[in-house]
């Protein structure tokens, strides 16, 4: 019933030991203040909410985007007012918003996904129950993976490009921001467009990040991280160039010579010398 074992499973192996991190990968913020949640964390699809009366714990993973029974788009909000999922705020069914009453069962149905997303889906959902129950290291390493490299190609200053080079409309990419750079605060047309991305090169790897990382010019640097990659994104990262770092050290000002000096010295007045060299480069009269 609860996202324990997820959390344990997607939370980085250089996290600190026995600690969970406050925003897991791959699950959904809910951004809980005074018991009601500010984010869009919980999905729903209307007919399994007819059907089951229930909500399921796949809502909650930030890249399941779709229903996989029903073949439809899911629904991050109230098709009313806009305003977040809180069952346990709502009436006793669960199908109405506690915000405005309004019906979650009588949503507009979404429209059908590309078959390439919804593999994608249930292959990172395949991967997510072999890294719980098996603790597989290489699923659990293929969904950080998937992860980094999504943001990596999707940052804010990379997704116009990225958009163009993979020549992608703006009707079937929407450019809806979101809070913060992490997936997890995104909603649902920010990571549908997210895994469209993902699953597009992952499907013509790795000829299609090759020619990304050539257009984008991606680092070594970019895909830094405190756990191991997994192999298939560990070999391309390699083949990417380092950045150029400053042969000589940038040469300090004449502010901070003076003041290096004055802490050596170390005169009996060395506080009321160190604040007037202070006001003096800032353009200040004492």
């Amino acid at each position: 019933m609860t996202l324990s074992t997820w959390a344990a499973a997607l939370t980085p192996t250089g996290y600190r030991s026995g600690a969970m991190a406050a925003v897991v990968p791959w699950i959904n913020a809910a951004g809980i203040f005074h018991r009601t949640r500010r984010l869009h964390a919980l999905q729903y699809c209307p007919e399994c909410l007819v059907e089951r009366g229930s909500f399921s714990r796949h809502w909650r993973l930030s890249f399941v985007v779709a229903c996989d029974r029903h073949r439809r788009m899911l629904f991050d909000s109230c098709p009313r007012c806009d305003a977040p999922i809180i069952p346990h705020r709502s009436h006793a069914s669960g199908l109405r918003c506690h915000a405005c009453s309004a019906s979650l069962s009588h949503a507009r149905h979404g429209n059908e996904l590309q078959e390439i997303v919804l593999e994608l889906q249930q292959a990172l959902c395949a991967r997510l129950e072999a890294a719980t129950a098996c603790e597989d290291d290489g699923a659990r390493a293929d969904l950080h993976g998937v992860r980094l490299l999504a943001s990596s190609l999707l940052a804010a200053h990379r997704i116009e490009r990225t958009m163009a080079v993979l020549s992608v409309g703006d009707e079937e990419m929407p450019r809806h921001g979101h809070r913060g750079r992490r997936l997890e605060f995104a909603r649902l047309p920010v990571r549908l467009r997210n895994l469209q991305v993902c699953a597009r090169v992952l499907q013509e790897w790795p000829s299609a990040f090759r020619s990304l990382a050539d257009q984008l010019s991606l680092r070594r640097e970019d895909f830094s991280v405190p756990f191991p990659l997994a192999g298939w994104l560990a070999s391309e990262v390699d083949r990417l160039p380092s950045r150029r770092m400053r042969t000589q050290p940038r040469p300090g000002s004449r502010v901070a010579q003076r003041l290096e000096a004055l802490r050596e010295r170390q005169p009996s007045n060395w506080r009321g010398l160190h604040a007037a060299l202070m006001m003096r480069a800032a353009g200040c009269r004492p």
